[in-house]
């Protein structure tokens, strides 16, 4: 492992301090977020108004608009699609703010996430598919042509299509219950 005080000027390092993680010594920062997730929200926390997120299209995410957004998009994978701690959820997205809000939504949730190149097709995904426990795969909507074939070859795994610019809204209703959020561990696959 790379020392940082070897790289690092003695003002990033001097509020460093020494803990135990998984049976290693490392450095880190005194009350770091607990994983992504706790990062998000404590940004969330101290910058609510600040930009987020730009889309391509210019729709701009506050850090507060998007914690929403990842907090319905949790709650609507936990709810509806049952993900759990440890399960894998394949994300076959583009580099939206879509893929963004799952990546964090998957995190609060203590599953993993398993990002699978757009540029790949069908046959492609399948072997990928095949040699991980996936069983929810969010699919980006410009990828629907390759569904049906997807869908065949990889029976055991549900494909929930995914609209650029409009994740949150178009699928995750408020339904007013709370949002499920995971505990975490050191040990946990995702932190």
């Amino acid at each position: 492992m790379i020392d940082g005080h070897k790289y690092w000027s003695e003002e990033i390092t001097s509020r460093m301090v020494m803990c135990n993680y998984k049976n290693r010594r490392v450095y880190t920062y005194p009350n770091a977020p607990q994983n992504l997730y706790a990062d998000l929200c404590d940004s969330a926390e101290k910058y609510p108004d600040n930009v987020a997120v730009v889309t391509d299209s210019g729709k701009k995410y506050t850090y507060r608009e998007f914690l929403e957004c990842v907090n319905k998009t949790a709650q609507f994978l936990h709810s509806r699609e049952k993900v759990r701690k440890n399960d894998m959820v394949a994300l076959m997205l583009y580099n939206t703010a879509e893929f963004c809000i799952a990546v964090y939504a998957v995190a609060k949730l203590g599953a993993v996430v398993v990002p699978i190149n757009t540029k790949c097709r069908p046959k492609e995904w399948k072997g990928l598919l095949q040699k991980l426990p996936v069983r929810t795969a969010l699919f980006d909507e410009r990828l629907e042509q390759y569904r049906e074939e997807a869908e065949r070859d990889n029976p055991g795994v549900k494909f929930i299509s995914v609209k650029d610019d409009a994740f949150a809204e178009y699928y995750i209703e408020d339904t007013g219950e709370e949002v499920y959020q995971e505990s975490f561990w050191e040990d946990d696959v995702i932190i």
